[in-house]
């Protein structure tokens, strides 16, 4: 499965703050696995899920977790990225 979307990217230092959006495709591979190919820079990000089992730690159920991917607005201070998405739908 494939959607357009725009990946915003926040990168905060001491003395340099960068914000850039990145119109691009977003790929789901599987329930394990998805990239996002930024078409501009031709880059292309391959993510798969953590295997490792944490103790008190519980996955969010598939609904919890799109609500979440269409609210986020802005990555944390710090460098962190985050994903914009146009018309995401599963």
């Amino acid at each position: 499965m494939c959607f357009y979307g725009v990946e915003t990217v926040s990168v905060h230092l001491p003395t340099f703050v960068f914000r850039g959006h990145f119109p691009g495709v977003f790929i789901l591979f599987d329930e394990n696995h998805f990239g996002f190919i930024w078409l501009k820079l031709k880059y292309f990000f391959l993510y798969s899920r953590v295997q490792n089992t944490f103790q008190n730690v519980e996955a969010p159920s598939p609904q919890a977790f799109l609500e979440m991917l269409k609210n986020i607005q802005s990555g944390p201070p710090g460098g962190a990225a985050c994903m914009h998405f146009e018309d995401l739908a599963f």
